[in-house]
């Protein structure tokens, strides 16, 4: 066993390889339940969850047909449940195109403007990469915002220092992407929906038309409530999601807002949730306002690339 699947406990995904796209995604939903058995068996032990409680792993799709001669690499476990999330939404879009390998890099430190990232993550680079097929070019997706900021180190420090430096790789970056789409936005104000710290960063919301909802002064008020809204998925906490969540949603409903960038992860997560479980008017608020996924959007932009 590797240094780094060392450091994480005991969920490691038991099945890596897949070539049936029905079978994977089966796969991710039963690993999904068996995050949710995990947490609710650390909870009774009382330990304080978070991503690193969770062991790293390597999934990985090569569809029958062998896909494409590009790989797509998905560095996720930050939070575990968006990056199985990340990849489910990966193979729906992709269908079999792709052929694809998640490594769900649980033990990177929580991001925060006091902690630098860079070395666990260029670790992470350094454990996936050789799972990747050989002869592929690898088109690289972090599944996380916040990790964003930090890729262009990680990346210089690669091509630097690792033994696989010479292998082809594309990182995509979500910023750039939403940035490049902004024009479909239209001409009213896009409400970027982040965590604490991409916001600090100013990750999205210092371009037009998109505004950072904790600069919006009816708004910042709820940036504590998204912010433990999302804490809430990272710790299986069903009732805090739902309950700060609402509270978000109610006072974007309130102000008007018609289209909003779901910047963390685990905001389509928390999406999905609203739709089934908040009460009615929230459902229909959703139903009616546009939702921008800069993971999508990054899907968009370079199978659009290729061809």
């Amino acid at each position: 066993m590797s240094t780094l699947m060392s450091q994480c406990p005991t969920l490691a995904f038991n099945t890596t390889l897949f070539n049936n796209s029905e079978e994977i995604v089966s796969y991710l939903d039963v690993y999904i339940d068996r995050l949710h058995h995990e947490a609710e068996q650390l909870k009774q032990v009382n330990k304080d969850l978070a991503d690193q409680c969770f062991s790293s792993g390597l999934l990985t799709y090569i569809p029958l047909g062998g896909g494409c001669q590009r790989h797509l690499l998905l560095l996720g476990g930050m939070g575990p449940m968006a990056g199985a999330y990340g990849m489910k939404s990966c193979l729906s879009f992709l269908e079999d195109e792709y052929s694809m390998t998640l490594f769900q890099a649980c033990f990177v430190p929580k991001r925060d403007s006091d902690l630098d990232i860079v070395t666990s993550l260029y670790e992470a680079l350094e454990h996936a990469i050789p799972q990747c097929p050989s002869h592929k070019s690898i088109d690289l997706i972090v599944l996380c915002n916040s990790a964003h900021p930090y890729m262009e180190r990680v990346l210089k420090h690669f091509y630097q220092n690792s033994v696989h430096k010479d292998k082809t790789i594309r990182f995509h970056s979500f910023k750039e992407s939403v940035e490049k789409r902004s024009s479909a936005f239209g001409k009213l104000k896009c409400i970027a929906l982040q965590t604490n710290f991409a916001a600090s960063m100013g990750i999205y919301g210092d371009t037009h038309p998109i505004y950072s909802m904790d600069k919006i002064p009816a708004l910042s008020a709820y940036q504590k409530n998204l912010a433990l809204a999302i804490e809430g998925v990272k710790r299986f906490d069903k009732h805090a999601t739902l309950l700060n969540a609402i509270k978000v949603f109610q006072a974007l409903k309130d102000y008007g807002a018609k289209r909003l960038l779901l910047g963390c992860t685990e905001l389509p997560i928390i999406v999905d949730s609203l739709k089934k479980e908040a009460p009615h008017d929230i459902q229909e608020y959703l139903s009616g306002v546009t939702l921008f996924d800069p993971l999508i959007l990054t899907l968009q932009e370079f199978t659009q690339a290729r061809t």
